[in-house]
C-alpha cells in the first residue's frame, strides 16, 4: 500500500507553500491514519461475519473519504488555476504597457537616423528622375542617395554626354540613312518610268498576241466541233453495239443458267444414288456380320470334334465336272476317293476325339 511522503520541492514549490496546500488535505489525512489502523486489523483477522461486518463498514467510510479527496481536490485545483489565469491577465497587462513604452522610445531614438534615410530615399528617387533622361535603364545596384556629390556630378555628366554622342552619332545616321532612302526613292522611280514604257509594249504584243490565239481557237473549235460529230457517230454505232452484245450475253447467259441447273440436278440425282448404294452396301455388311455372328455362335456351342466332322463334310467335289464328257471318269475318280477319304477322315475324328 502506497504511503510515501509527496515533496512539494518536486513540483517546483517551495515548503511553505507545499504546507499551506497540504492543510486542505489535513483532515482527510488525519481520518485515513485512522481508517489505515482498523484496515491492517481486519488483514490481520479471522474470516468470520463479523470481520465481513467490519469490512463492509470500512468500506462505506472509505467511499465518503474519497468522496471528500475529491471535492477538496476540485476547489484546491479551481483555485490555483483561477490563480494561474490571474496571474497570466497581469503578465499580459504589463507586456502591453512595457511594448507601446519601448515602441514609442525606439522611434524617439531612431528620429534622426530614420529623417535621414529619408533624405536618402527622395535623393535617390531626384537623381534617377534626373538621368534616367540619359540611359535606358537605371542600375538597380546603385544608391544614388548615398553617393557624394562630387561622385554624383562626374557620374551624371558622364551619362549626359555619353547620351548627347549617341544623339549625334544617331542623327548623322539618319541623316545617311534618309539619303540612301532618296537615292533608292529615285532609283525605283527610275525603274517604275521604265517598267511603264515595257508595259506599253507589252501591252500592245498582247494584243497581237490574243488575235492570234483568238484565230487559233477559232480553228481549234472548227476541229472540235467537226471531231464532236465524229465522235458522236462513233458513240452511237458503239452504243447500238453494247446493246447486241448485252443481248448476246443474255442468251448465253440463259443456256449458261439452264446448263448450270441441269447440272446441279444431275448432281443430286446422283449423290442420292450414292446415299442408295452406300446404305445397301452398309445393309449387306450387317447381314454378313450378323451371319458370321451366327456361325461364330454356333460354333462356339460345337465341340472339336463336331467342328472338325463339320468341316471335313463341307469338302465337295463340284458336279460340273462330272457332267462334262472330257473330264467325267477322272472326276468320278476323283470324287469317289474324295468321299472314301471323307468317311475315313469322320471315323478317324470319332475315335480320337
Amino acid at each position: 500500500m502506497e504511503t510515501g511522503l509527496v515533496k512539494a520541492e518536486e513540483y517546483g514549490l517551495t515548503p511553505e507553500n507545499g504546507t499551506k496546500i497540504e492543510q486542505e488535505f489535513a483532515v482527510i489525512t488525519t481520518e485515513q491514519s485512522g481508517l489505515i489502523e482498523v484496515y491492517e486489523g481486519i488483514l490481520k483477522a479471522e474470516l468470520c461475519p463479523e470481520t465481513e461486518e467490519k469490512a463492509r463498514v470500512l468500506s462505506n467510510k472509505l467511499s465518503k473519504l474519497n468522496a471528500s479527496n475529491n471535492a477538496v481536490h476540485k476547489v484546491q485545483k479551481a483555485y490555483y488555476l483561477a490563480g494561474g489565469e490571474f496571474v497570466d491577465a497581469l503578465k499580459n497587462k504589463n507586456k502591453t504597457t512595457i511594448a507601446e513604452m519601448q515602441d514609442r522610445l525606439e522611434q524617439i531614438k531612431n528620429h534622426s537616423k530614420r529623417i535621414e534615410e529619408e533624405r536618402i530615399q527622395d535623393l535617390h528617387a531626384k537623381r534617377i528622375g534626373e538621368v534616367s533622361k540619359y540611359v535606358e535603364e537605371v542600375s538597380l545596384g546603385i544608391n544614388f542617395g548615398t553617393m557624394e556629390d562630387d561622385v554624383w556630378e562626374a557620374y551624371f555628366l558622364a551619362k549626359k554626354k555619353s547620351y548627347e554622342d549617341s544623339v549625334a552619332a544617331t542623327k548623322v545616321e539618319e541623316d545617311k540613312r534618309k539619303a540612301e532612302v532618296e537615292a533608292e526613292r529615285k532609283r525605283v522611280e527610275a525603274i517604275r518610268v521604265e517598267n511603264e514604257k515595257l508595259r506599253k509594249d507589252a501591252e500592245v504584243e498582247r494584243k497581237k498576241v490574243e488575235a492570234e490565239r483568238k484565230r487559233i481557237a477559232d480553228a481549234r473549235a472548227k476541229e472540235q466541233a467537226k471531231a464532236n460529230e465524229i465522235l458522236k457517230a462513233q458513240r452511237a454505232e458503239a452504243e447500238k453495239q453494247r446493246i447486241a452484245d448485252e443481248a448476246k450475253r443474255k442468251i448465253l447467259q440463259d443456256k449458261a443458267d439452264k446448263l448450270e441447273a441441269e447440272a446441279e440436278a444431275e448432281s443430286k440425282r446422283l449423290n442420292a444414288e450414292i446415299d442408295k448404294i452406300t446404305k445397301e452396301k452398309a445393309q449387306i455388311r450387317a447381314k454378313e456380320e450378323k451371319e458370321r455372328a451366327a456361325e461364330q455362335e454356333k460354333l462356339d456351342e460345337m465341340s472339336d470334334a463336331d467342328i472338325l466332322t463339320e468341316a471335313v463334310k463341307s469338302i465337295t467335289f463340284p458336279d460340273i465336272l462330272i457332267q462334262q464328257e472330257n473330264v467325267r471318269a477322272v472326276g468320278v475318280e476323283i470324287k469317289a476317293k474324295l468321299d472314301a477319304y471323307k468317311n475315313w477322315a469322320v471315323k478317324l475324328i470319332d475315335e480320337k476325339l
